[in-house]
């Protein structure tokens, strides 16, 4: 019998209650599984998204970074008439050249500037040595103590056969690193000025170290006896509050 064949209105209406409540049971029980549904493909889609970022952090990230520091320290070769040298500049740095009297500027430029750089310049020696002479030495290495110098750092070593002079010097106004070069022939004085600029300082910090390590003075042969230093020893790059001299 149905709600319609019953006598009597209550009995019609309460049977239209009952099946009004099976249908939205029904309903709501479709609701319910629709909603789990969701959530289901909410939770598989999650799941991916959390494996591919774990795979990306753990995995991928670090060997990407790997592969990208390796190439900004890939050495590529430089040379140039006009000053008399040859080196290796780190392919982080040598994007651009500007050459001008006196001078050659290699740098990597950035939309925002403050890139890295080599400035390279040669001046006569009027002294005709092809060595820097004791007191010379002795004014740069304490000149970090003097003028109150951040993380300021000297080594006295040979290069290719020639008498140099490193300088590191940190500048906590830039958050940058500068590493100078001073090479000395008979005929001349060769500076080189390494910028790291604040973007991954420590990276372009041993760019400069390799780059200007592999500079060499070409004409006049020297025969010094200046000290001889590990190639693989560098300073560290974290910057100090003190001034520190490598007498080694």
């Amino acid at each position: 019998m149905t709600c319609f064949e019953g006598s009597g209105l209550f009995a019609r209406t309460d049977c239209v209650r009952r099946a009004l409540r099976v249908t939205l049971l029904f309903m709501n029980r479709k609701i319910f599984a629709n909603k789990q549904r969701v959530l289901t493909y909410i939770l598989l889609i999650g799941g991916a998204i959390l494996l591919t970022a774990e795979y990306f952090i753990v995995r991928w990230y670090p060997g990407h970074e790997q592969r990208v520091t390796a190439a900004m320290l890939t050495l590529l070769p430089y040379q140039n008439e006009g000053l008399g040298i040859q080196m290796q500049v780190a392919a982080g740095i040598y994007g651009k050249v500007e050459t001008y009297p006196g001078g050659v500027r290699i740098y990597r430029p950035r939309f925002l500037g403050g890139g890295p750089s080599i400035t390279i310049t040669s001046q006569p020696n009027t002294t005709s040595s092809s060595q820097f002479s004791p007191q010379y030495i002795a004014d740069v290495e304490t000149a970090g103590i003097k003028n109150q110098l951040w993380d300021y750092q000297v080594q006295h070593r040979t290069i290719n056969d020639r008498d140099a002079l490193l300088i590191w010097e940190f500048n906590p106004r830039a958050q940058s690193m500068s590493i100078t070069g001073r090479y000395i022939a008979p005929d001349r004085v060769v500076e080189a000025v390494c910028h790291t600029g604040s973007s991954k300082r420590d990276v372009y910090t041993q760019g400069c170290d390799q780059s200007l390590l592999s500079i060499k003075l070409l004409g006049f042969d020297s025969q010094i006896d200046a000290p001889q230093m590990d190639k693989n020893s560098h300073p560290p790059t974290a910057p100090h509050s003190h001034a520190k001299v490598d007498k080694n």
